[in-house]
């Protein structure tokens, strides 16, 4: 089921998973939605509420289950949580907003879950770009085994269910991108908030690609509240000026000590010389743990850290430059983690929002790359107009981090 912002998919699904455990006996049945806070905050309080006339039924606000009379259960999970799945025999699974799960969930754990009961599955969400929801709704058109059904806003309106006033309100707070996916449900109108488009992206096959001529570095953002996000990006300069992004961590979670466990671990598999984080991050909390690591694992590379003023606009501005010129290359193949990094560039509008961690990180290489390559290009210029190589680069650059300390 793909509709538009505020159609009622969660209240539709969540009632007809309630009927479902009411009315027949011994049912498993699991509503799982990307993170156990937003079940807890959205759908939760629907299944607390629409029980409540229900005999005999049994919630345990712990776990998020309602037990029923009929000895039917309805679970209600985070798909961070995935493995909570795993070993479990389900009658049927709904998924909200299953774009935002990673990809591998359905294959891995989800679709093993239903095969012995042969159980049923319901997707519920809006557009977000080209993904494996996006295929999951393509492949509807022609399997039998699927069935699918979109409500766009304007349909809701001609139906008399929403407000045509209320739409137009609407369309002038978006842009017509956002508008055209959010409302109208489309899966190709990502036109973004005009910052990043899509004509600048541009993939590389990783079988084309040798290591050995890349300097590799790293870059983060870490996250400053509940709902903030820590990111970890890990890229490839090569010398006619081409990044590769090459690898990518993004987690909710308040925990300094995990931040810098996963950032060492991946600094050590590719062999990190530099990584880029704003200053203040070092200064606070996570510094400490990133130092601890490098002594107790006996692996050090050097933190360059960079100022953390200016307008979200202005810091991304290197980035955007390269990326117009398409020398930003990202991974081919779709991979999850690839599909929710466009979607956040292509709706990036410049303004501070909860959903543009990844943006930062790629602005923190926009700038740190400007920084670390104005340093090699401070070296001796006589040596650059004679056989000055890659290799030369790289040197320069190491001498001028030991200088640093």
């Amino acid at each position: 089921m793909v509709a538009h912002r505020g159609a009622g998919k969660t209240i539709a699904v969540v009632n007809d998973d309630i009927r479902h455990c009411a009315t027949k006996p011994n049912q498993l049945l699991v509503f799982l939605a990307p993170e156990a806070s937003q079940v807890r905050r959205v759908a939760w309080p629907y299944v607390q509420k629409y029980t409540a006339a229900i005999p005999g039924v049994k919630l345990n606000q712990t776990t998020m289950t309602a037990s029923f009379s009929s000895g039917s259960h309805y679970m209600m999970l985070g798909a961070e949580n995935y493995d909570a799945l795993r070993g479990l025999h389900l009658n049927h699974i709904s998924m909200d907003e299953p774009a935002d799960f990673r990809e591998d969930v359905w294959p891995l754990v989800i679709r093993p879950a239903l095969a012995q009961k042969k159980a049923s599955a319901t997707w519920i969400g809006t557009p977000k770009g080209d993904n494996w929801f996006k295929r999951q709704w393509d492949r509807a058109a022609t399997d039998h085994e699927y069935g699918r059904l979109m409500l766009k806003s304007s349909e809701a309106v001609e139906k008399g269910w929403l407000d045509a006033a209320e739409v137009e309100s609407a369309r002038r707070d978006m842009t017509p991108g956002q508008f055209a996916q959010e409302m109208e449900c489309s899966f190709e109108a990502a036109d973004s908030g005009g910052i990043f488009t899509r004509d600048m992206f541009a993939y590389y096959d990783s079988a084309d690609l040798d290591p050995k001529t890349l300097w590799v570095f790293g870059a983060s953002d870490y996250a400053t509240g509940r709902h903030d996000y820590t990111v970890h990006g890990i890229f490839g300069h090569t010398k006619d000026g081409s990044i590769y992004v090459l690898d990518w961590w993004r987690e909710n979670a308040a925990d300094s000590a995990r931040w810098a466990m996963v950032q060492h671990v991946m600094a050590e598999k590719w062999r990190i010389r530099d990584w880029l984080i704003e200053a203040e991050n070092i200064s606070r909390s996570v510094g400490p743990f990133l130092r601890k690591m490098m002594q107790e694992q006996n692996y050090y590379y050097q933190l360059h850290d960079l100022p953390a003023s200016g307008s979200k606009i202005r810091k991304s501005a290197s980035i955007r430059a390269r990326m117009s010129q398409r020398m930003i290359k990202f991974p081919a193949g779709r991979l999850s983690w690839v599909d929710k990094l466009e979607y956040e560039l292509l709706a990036f509008n410049g303004e501070p929002s909860g959903t543009d961690d990844q943006v930062d990180v790629l602005s923190l290489v926009g700038r740190g790359l400007d920084l670390l390559l104005n340093t090699i290009n401070s070296t001796d210029s006589s040596k650059k107009k004679n056989s000055y190589t890659y290799a030369d680069a790289i040197e320069d650059l190491d001498k001028a981090r030991r200088q640093r300390g």
